[in-house]
């Protein structure tokens, strides 16, 4: 029988780190540069260190050191540290 690798998708992240808002923000933006997902990917929430992830399956808020992820399809997805490592491993090229 026949095997497959499943193809493997490039992926940008970051991790909150509790005050690089800012740097996710602009990971945020599409393809197009459409700006209207920055205000609806996040909200800054009193807490200086709560961020809301707002995903296709629901708002994720993020803890210290989870990571956000967009994929090749423009989807975003959040990723605790651990779940982060055993699923991507770092590209230095594209």
């Amino acid at each position: 029988m026949p095997l497959f690798l499943k193809k493997p998708n490039y992926v940008e992240a970051l991790p909150w780190v509790g005050f690089n808002a800012e740097d996710i923000r602009k990971l945020c933006i599409d393809d197009d540069d459409n700006s209207v997902l920055v205000g609806n990917r996040f909200q800054l929430v009193s807490d200086e260190y709560a961020l809301i992830v707002h995903t296709e399956t629901g708002d994720v808020p993020l803890n210290l050191g989870d990571w956000v992820v967009k994929d090749d399809r423009g989807s975003f997805r959040c990723y605790t540290p651990e779940l982060f490592e055993a699923t991507f491993n770092e590209c230095k090229e594209f």
